[in-house]
């Protein structure tokens, strides 16, 4: 499949999205949400200048669909500050760097920012439409089923089934294959079906079951992460799983231990298929690399502690100060584009005040959230906070935000767990009026 046949495939994406706006009746933040999720594999295509197709349509709705809709708490304030304050950070950075500015600046940090489109649109529209999360929770499964679907595929007709241009290096090893899936590098693929995973066992009403077919997914996935080979995806993975057992009912924790039970028995008549058991060999060889890797990239930033080097301007950086960073793609020499972890990547390009930032938008959400699961002990928050965890664990070995649809996959797992902690709250507090209440009376 040529680069045109996904170009053409992203110009489709948006028409159909347009005709979503324009004749689907409805809530248009609902819809425009409801088209991220079912659009979700082919977000990332890119239709001109490097903005992609969630660029695009993000930008549309903003302009011309999306309904206002605030909401009055003043957590969202703590975000604001951090993101506006980030906006800040980057520009001084541009303005300090030692390289020359141009076009392609402002429009990365347009699309930097546009990102924000999807999560403050779903915070709103969750915390207003009491009746979205759990519509959300019924289609999501399809999404899963598509991945895991194509996975099956890749895994069967081997890496042309792909929907991007360039796979990674990574995904072929000594000893077997790291399957991507609907990505270019195998850990974001792994780090996705982490995440998701735990997103599969919400449930937005109490009496409500887990699907079988949820269930079933879920241990997909997990096949799906040794197929990937991710390490680091699975460790946060088990992180997610160990947080979610300690903390969940003991009915749960019987349907975990058959349920690995079953999972442990498939693994080992697939272990062959699976890349995560065949890489003992490069596993020392690939900690020595990642580890100059590091280095160098904490040297880059204590050379610029304050506001980095600039956003997108790694590989220029270490083309000229590190070149023994370069891979060879396509029979070319590129730079590294990111020092094998997201959280260094950050660090060199935004500073020190701009990974504060980013960090306030990742902790404080989480910190509230576990706060409010010791109020109301509601396993949504802990479902939630697992899969942030898959990420944030994986986040240290790869800067799986590079591609648009792990970003997206992050602003909806935040997006969901901010807008549904601040409904919970809402009813805890009116609850806790009427108990007032009737003791008074």
């Amino acid at each position: 499949m040529g680069f045109s046949f996904f170009k053409i495939i992203g110009i489709l994406a948006i028409l159909a999205y347009m005709f979503v706006m324009l004749f689907k009746h409805g809530s248009k933040n609902k819809n425009y949400l409801f088209f991220i999720l079912f659009s979700f594999p082919f977000l990332h295509i890119i239709i001109f200048s490097d903005f992609t197709v969630f660029d695009i349509v993000s930008v549309i709705h903003l302009i011309a669909f999306a309904k206002s809709e605030r909401v009055n708490k003043s957590e969202l304030g703590i975000y604001n500050a951090a993101i506006v304050i980030l906006f800040l950070n980057i520009i001084t950075g541009y303005l300090l760097s030692s390289f020359s500015i141009d076009n392609e600046n402002w429009f990365k940090l347009g699309r930097f920012f546009i990102l924000f489109i999807f999560p403050m649109i779903l915070i709103s529209t969750g915390y207003h439409d009491k009746d979205f999360f759990p519509e959300l929770q019924k289609k999501f499964p399809l999404l899963i089923l598509f991945c895991i679907a194509f996975l099956g595929l890749q895994m069967a007709f081997g890496l042309n089934v792909s929907l991007v241009k360039t796979l990674n290096p990574n995904v072929t090893i000594t000893n077997g294959i790291r399957y991507p899936g609907i990505f270019s590098d195998p850990q974001q693929f792994a780090q996705f079906l982490g995440a998701s995973s735990f997103l599969l066992l919400i449930r937005y009403h109490p009496e409500e079951k887990i699907k079988k077919l949820n269930w079933l997914l879920f241990g997909l996935c997990v096949l799906g992460i040794f197929a990937a080979g991710g390490r680091a995806g699975l460790m946060g993975w088990a992180l997610g799983l160990f947080l979610f057992i300690f903390f969940s009912k003991p009915q749960y924790k019987v349907y975990i231990l058959g349920f690995s039970l079953l999972l442990g028995i498939a693994i080992y008549f697939l272990q062959d298929k699976l890349a995560i058991f065949n890489r003992g060999t490069d596993l020392q060889d690939t900690y020595d690399f990642r580890a100059n890797i590091w280095f160098q990239a904490f040297q880059i930033f204590l050379e610029n502690p304050i506001f980095g080097i600039g956003l997108g301007y790694y590989s220029d950086y270490v083309l000229i100060h590190f070149p023994d960073q370069i891979w060879i793609i396509n029979n070319e020499l590129v730079a590294f584009d990111h020092p094998e972890s997201g959280y260094l990547l950050f660090l060199t390009e935004i500073g020190g005040i701009g990974f504060i930032c980013f960090l306030i938008l990742i902790l404080v959400p989480i910190a509230k959230t576990l706060f409010s699961f010791f109020r109301k002990k509601d396993l949504n928050h802990i479902l939630f906070i697992s899969a942030a965890l898959c990420w944030i664990v994986g986040f240290y070995s790869t800067n799986s935000l590079g591609d648009i649809r792990m970003k997206v996959l992050i602003a909806l797992i935040f997006g969901s767990m901010i807008s549904y902690r601040l409904i919970q709250n809402e009813i805890l507090e009116m609850e806790e009026e009427d108990e007032n209440d009737s003791e008074t009376a």
